[in-house]
């Protein structure tokens, strides 16, 4: 089943994580101009490292954080994701867990963030309360600064999440679909929407007559325009 678009069974296992970091790059870049900071399988200590760089680097603007856990144990509960106990290309030997609130402590405030993964709802729930608390103490301690002091964000207003299922769910597997296909519609809306086209299209007018394989890549590259520009028919579409 592919991910961002790709069949990594055609692949090296270490060769197929790097396409499938490429396209994901590659798709978030679709939609706005952006430094994508990929990392494969990573144990917690890169992870927080990672989202502290990128916050760095954004000063005052949000930053986006993609979570794909395909292949790994499904959150907790208590808010638990699991990450490999070594970086990437370093076979792993156990799954270590990692509190979400640490992600949200490490990106700050005004984050946006792409759960794509089992029991998303509880994660998103578990991040969301974290914040609120971290708004709520910051509250307290700022009504004894000086004035003139500028304020940070709010967790709770500039923090906004997006998960793939609610509290207790799996993620949607469908046949000929990509397997993170929430990240597909998110990223990728006009190819998802042709996918979804030629599986329901009776007439098969959206395949191959050669290899019955989708083409909604080729028709899309046949679109002038850019998603970003409004004025362009990709970008009106």
């Amino acid at each position: 089943m592919e991910e961002a678009f790709f069949d990594p069974s055609t692949r090296h296992h270490e060769r197929a994580m790097r396409k499938v970091m490429s396209n994901l790059a590659a798709q978030l870049n679709l939609i706005q101009d952006m430094t994508v900071l990929a990392l494969p399988d990573p144990r917690q200590e890169s992870m927080v490292s990672a989202l502290q760089r990128a916050r760095r680097a954004s000063t005052h603007d949000q930053i986006f954080f993609l979570y794909n856990d395909h292949g790994t144990l499904a959150p907790t509960s208590q808010g638990e994701i699991w990450v490999y106990d070594t970086d990437f290309p370093i076979t792993p030997t156990t799954y270590n867990p990692v509190f979400v609130s640490s992600l949200v402590d490490a990106a700050q405030a005004g984050t946006l963030y792409l759960w794509d993964c089992d029991n998303a709802g509880c994660v998103i729930d578990c991040a969301v309360e974290h914040g609120k608390r971290r708004d709520q103490d910051y509250r307290q301690k700022s009504a004894h600064l000086p004035e003139g002091i500028p304020t940070q964000f709010s967790h709770t207003a500039y923090d906004v999440h997006f998960g793939a299922c609610a509290t207790d769910q799996v993620l949607p597997v469908v046949d000929n679909l990509p397997r993170d296909v929430f990240t597909a519609c998110m990223t990728m809306p006009l190819a998802m929407a042709l996918r979804y086209h030629s599986l329901v299209d009776t007439l098969q007018v959206g395949r191959s007559a050669r290899d019955d394989t989708p083409t909604e890549m080729n028709a899309l590259d046949a679109i002038p325009g850019h998603v970003n520009d409004r004025d362009s028919p990709t970008g009106s579409t």
